[in-house]
């Protein structure tokens, strides 16, 4: 079975309605949040996915080798 991700307008009448209908021919809706940037900040924090620098020329150091 193919799986289709599909951006749209929750109140778009005519999706609600394709909805139905792919409900309907036996298909699957599942509904995925995405999530904020916030919560991928935070998510990278508490991975250890964060550094730190004390000033720019030390960031470069990091960066540059």
């Amino acid at each position: 079975m193919a799986t289709v991700i599909v951006q749209y307008d929750a109140r778009n009448a005519a999706f609600k309605h394709l909805f139905q209908l792919i409900i309907a021919m036996g298909g699957k809706i599942t509904k995925v949040e995405k999530k904020s940037g916030l919560d991928e900040a935070m998510d990278d924090l508490k991975a250890g996915r964060v550094h730190k620098a004390k000033d720019v020329n030390d960031m470069m150091k990091q960066i540059l080798g």
